[in-house]
């Protein structure tokens, strides 16, 4: 179908969609060009608006998630009235197979519109459904409402692979989210000239929540001061879990070698100065911070989780077994040689470039996709 005659409803959860100002408002905004019109219902608080000159935003408030499924299929029916949308001309996206992918089903159900899910996390994995009760609840429904999906997209292989058991292989495709390509590493002397007394420094970026297992870091960290004894953890990123994760570096007697400096806006000197890129998440859907380490020729040390998942299949990052002490130790202990990051670092930053899009390629997909779930 030709994107000038296609509509998209979409349907999110992005609270920061109420802000026109946003990076994900600026995001969807690009989208206009996909399509005739595009119609956003996010679950936030705020007045309806126009994003762009075809692009719509419909706040329906906050409130519990599936509380919040009548009151999307009742917006998604009124604009689907008022703009004469049909089943030839109009596609549903959601943002996740939990509440939004509920109302996707209904709405799909009443008028017959293609439906098309995302998957921005690897809810699949056995880490993600033990962080909460929610999760728990949630996994059943996701796999309910994926059957019925006519497209599913997914922000990388490993999460792909991951839900093959319920949806075809045929009905899924990898976009990751874009990625700038010409990033501007400079300042290789940030780091050392800020903590001298660091000699092998780890960079680590991250919200400080309990999915992002800081604390495996830190415990890392601990073994490593035993081999070189002027190790250093850099950690950018806040939340919850600070307070918590600064105790814990007292109690493991590494509080001296860490370095808590909080969100940054700027962080190409972070990864222009680093030694070593270091990720211990129990899960990831993609992992931007590991992108960006690889487009600096960062050496990389994760868990197997998320794009490092991919650039470890091509050779060019050490993984682990999520939450696995011994096995991560081990890796680290190969990295430790300077020679052996410079190797890593340089493979990384030589295959990245199969593994991330721009926004012209993303938008390119994007529309591609979209036009071929009208039949």
């Amino acid at each position: 179908m030709n994107q000038k005659d296609l509509n998209v409803i979409i349907i999110g959860g992005d609270p920061k969609l109420s802000d026109p100002k946003s990076a994900v408002s600026l995001r969807l905004a690009s989208y206009g060009v996909l399509a005739n019109k595009i119609f956003i219902i996010v679950s936030a608080n705020g007045e309806e608006y126009k994003l762009a000159e075809n692009v719509f935003v419909y706040p329906i408030g906050r409130g519990l998630p599936f509380l919040r499924v009548k009151t999307i299929v009742k917006k998604a029916q009124k604009i689907i009235f008022d703009n004469s949308l049909n089943s030839k001309n109009t596609i549903i996206t959601t943002q996740d197979p939990f509440d939004t992918g509920l109302a996707g089903t209904a709405i799909k159900k009443k008028f017959h519109f293609p439906l098309e899910m995302q998957i921005h996390g690897d809810i699949m994995s056995p880490w993600f459904r033990k962080q909460s009760l929610l999760h728990k609840i949630r996994i059943p429904i996701a796999r309910k409402v994926l059957r019925g999906a006519d497209r599913v997209r997914v922000v990388s292989n490993i999460v792909g692979e991951s839900i093959l058991n319920i949806v075809p292989k045929d009905k899924i495709y990898v976009l990751p989210i874009t990625i700038r390509k010409e990033l501007d590493y400079g300042n290789r002397s940030f780091l050392p000239n800020k903590y001298p007394g660091f000699g092998l420094i780890i960079l680590t970026i991250a919200r400080l929540e309990p999915e992002k297992n800081i604390e495996q870091s830190l415990r890392l960290l601990k073994n490593i001061l035993t081999i070189e004894p002027r190790a250093g953890l850099v950690i950018l990123g806040d939340g919850s879990q600070r307070k918590n994760l600064e105790k814990l570096s007292y109690k493991l007697k590494v509080r001296d070698h860490v370095a808590f400096e909080g969100w940054q806006e700027d962080t190409k000197d972070y990864f222009a100065s680093a030694h070593l890129y270091l990720q211990t998440s129990f899960f990831e859907g993609y992992g931007m911070a590991i992108a960006e380490a690889a487009l600096a020729g960062r050496a990389i040390l994760s868990t197997d989780v998320g794009i490092a998942h991919d650039l470890a299949k091509l050779n060019s990052a050490f993984v682990s077994p999520v939450n696995d002490d011994d096995f991560l130790f081990k890796q680290a202990k190969i990295l430790l040689d300077q020679e052996k990051r410079t190797i890593m670092g340089i493979s990384a930053q030589r295959v990245i470039d199969s593994l991330i899009v721009s926004k012209e390629r993303f938008l390119q997909i994007q529309g591609g996709e979209w036009s071929k779930l009208i039949k």
